[in-house]
């Protein structure tokens, strides 16, 4: 079986995520390859198809000068961290960054294209010549809601994919005939009629794709996303906070992301529940007092706490290497993910593989694996007391996960599963394929 797929890059979490199958196909015996806006390592099967700027014939540039102008200027005020000017959520503006002439050679002899995440690289026209010329089934990974939305990769608390969109929050200019109402109809016609086969990695990202305007028809598969569990695994505790430099007789708090101040990623909320939390330990608990130690990891200038929340911490840095990430978690009295809007995150998984308790919001994959008071809290979004509460209680217990090896949760969650249900999936597919399925 030949698999290939696309994704914009293979360096951040999702891209990350798509190597691990890639290279785990590959183990099985599987011929996969990828194609990518930008290669950064020199993997033999791994292909860059792609220049730094959108490809476009000039007779296309008035049609797309919308979005032209929206991407360079966003690029230009990201760059300048002109921020007051511009929502600089990420959008994207559907515009190819490469063409179906380069793509042909790659499109002969495959079996399955796999789409992941796709901006500034795919855009709507080009996904349907890639399948019109490839005419084999189509399997969709969704990452983020950008696939199912007019552009925004994260939609927080607006529903208008699920009609039309139109009036983006995410748009400095919004109308009810705005360019993200645009974009949801660019898709709609291009890609509502192909064979695409969705990948949800739990069943709140199984909802978000159903709710889809252009995709409410399409089959959709729930697969946990898998990570390597000989990595992945409940560790010594000692041995990993004596390897990382983290004090032994301390209750360890761990969390980390790119940037605290990101909204989606909950980061206010976070401080928030600190807060809380410092108050109820200095009020009820004065053995806990000096004992608690909050230990960070990710962009060391974007994780900055208030000078209010005394707690001991310590801060571990840019974490790219799996076997340190997994010794970070192994340190961990519990696990923190206040994120607030996300179709992860993969940490989630990779703590929860860990036998570390998690805290979390109820979204994203969490819910489909914690289970409060064994193995962490799932906590109602934005509910910042009961966050706090819920992690003193992880400080508090002894044990709050338990160590189960034929626990099914923990094996959907290995990479080994996860592309065995790809294989299955990808047969299944190719037996009950129609070619005749696409109209030109």
């Amino acid at each position: 079986m030949r698999i290939l797929h696309f994704t914009n890059n293979l360096f951040d979490g999702g891209g990350k995520a798509v190597y691990a199958l890639h290279t785990g196909l590959q183990k099985a015996g599987v011929h996969s390859t990828i194609l990518v806006q930008k290669k950064i390592d020199e993997d033999e099967f791994v292909f860059q198809v792609c220049g730094k700027y959108p490809l476009l014939k000039f007779s296309t540039i008035s049609i797309l000068k919308k979005q032209l102008i929206g991407y360079y200027l966003r690029k230009v005020l990201a760059k300048l961290r002109v921020t007051s000017f511009l929502q600089l959520d990420l959008f994207n503006y559907g515009l190819s960054f490469t063409n179906i002439d380069r793509l042909k050679k790659y499109l002969n002899d495959i079996d399955i294209i796999c789409f992941y995440s796709i901006q500034e690289f795919l855009s709507p026209k080009l996904i349907r010549e890639i399948v019109l010329e490839a005419n084999v089934p189509v399997v969709w990974t969704t990452m983020d809601n950008e696939p199912l939305s007019g552009g925004c990769h994260f939609n927080g608390e607006c529903d208008r994919y699920h009609n039309s969109c139109g009036e983006c929050p995410k748009l400095l200019i919004n109308s009810k005939n705005d360019l993200s109402k645009k974009l949801l109809n660019e898709k709609t016609r291009y890609l509502n009629d192909l064979p695409i086969t969705f990948i949800a990695a739990s069943n709140w990202v199984k909802k978000q794709i159903s709710c889809s305007s252009v995709f409410k028809g399409n089959d959709i598969v729930k697969i946990m996303l898998g990570v390597d569990h000989n990595i992945f695994k409940q560790g010594d505790k000692k041995t990993a906070r004596k390897e990382l430099g983290i004090p032994h007789d301390k209750k360890i708090i761990l969390f980390g992301c790119f940037n605290l101040n990101d909204k989606r990623k909950g980061g206010g909320y976070l401080v928030e529940s600190f807060r809380y939390l410092h108050n109820i330990i200095n009020i009820n608990y004065q053995d806990l007092k000096n004992n608690v130690m909050l230990v960070t990891f990710g962009n060391s200038k974007a994780i900055k706490l208030p000078t209010d929340i005394s707690f001991k911490s310590l801060h571990l840095g840019q974490i790219d290497d799996d076997q340190v990430l997994a010794k970070a978690l192994q340190t961990a009295d519990v696990f923190v993910s206040p994120s607030i809007d996300d179709f992860g995150p993969r940490i989630v998984i990779e703590a929860f593989s860990c036998e570390i308790p998690v805290v979390s919001y109820n979204l994203g994959v969490a819910p489909d694996l914690i289970t409060d008071n064994k193995d962490g809290f799932i906590i109602d979004k934005y509910e910042t007391k009961e966050f706090a509460k819920a992690i003193l209680n992880c400080l508090l217990n002894k044990k709050t996960s338990i160590t189960n090896e034929d626990n099914k949760l923990r094996v959907s969650c290995q990479l080994d599963y996860q592309v065995k249900q790809y294989k299955k999936l990808f047969g299944d597919l190719v037996f009950n394929y129609d070619r005749k399925i696409i109209n030109d």
